[in-house]
């Protein structure tokens, strides 16, 4: 009897626990910040403002969320850059204002790269030799992401 009353019990939660998007959606909302499967080995996560567009951005390999992402092996720069030219083409992005300053990255890192409108950077992964490109972060500089941190904040690399 208690096999039988646990699996109503367990079927009564299961059918009102959204379980897709659309049903999260529907409960919560529009999210403010989502990762989606861009290639078979790469995965971009977004992070919105108040506006609805992006306002940070994150290119890098798929991985689990059982696992950190550090430990993931890297993805070909040319995807990785492919991917960025597509989501933040170089016309977008406005005139180069050359290289920002160098916030906690590794030795032998190139700074992040300013534009008009964005902020390029290349995150390294976990202090390996040669460095290895893990990920892309773009940073918007539009009034809506004023809110959020900027790369020289202390936590600006809080994943979305």
């Amino acid at each position: 009897m208690r096999i039988l009353m646990g699996c109503l019990l367990l079927g009564m939660v299961t059918a009102v626990t959204p379980q897709t998007s659309t049903e999260f959606h529907a409960r919560y909302g529009q999210p403010d910040a989502e990762t989606l499967a861009v290639s078979p080995n790469l995965m971009l996560s977004v992070e919105y403002g108040a506006d609805g567009s992006a306002c940070k951005m994150r290119i890098e390999p798929r991985h689990s969320l059982l696992h950190a992402s550090w430990s993931n092996p890297p993805a070909p720069m040319e995807d990785m850059i492919s991917v960025l030219n597509e989501v933040v083409p170089q016309e977008s992005r406005g005139k180069e204002l050359g290289p920002g300053k160098l916030f906690g990255a590794w030795a032998g890192a190139p700074p992040p790269t300013e534009y008009e409108n964005v902020t390029l950077i290349q995150e390294f992964g976990n202090g390996t030799k040669p460095l290895t490109l893990s990920s892309v972060v773009v940073l918007f500089k539009r009034p809506a992401c004023e809110s959020l941190p900027k790369y020289t904040d202390p936590d600006w690399s809080k994943r979305p």
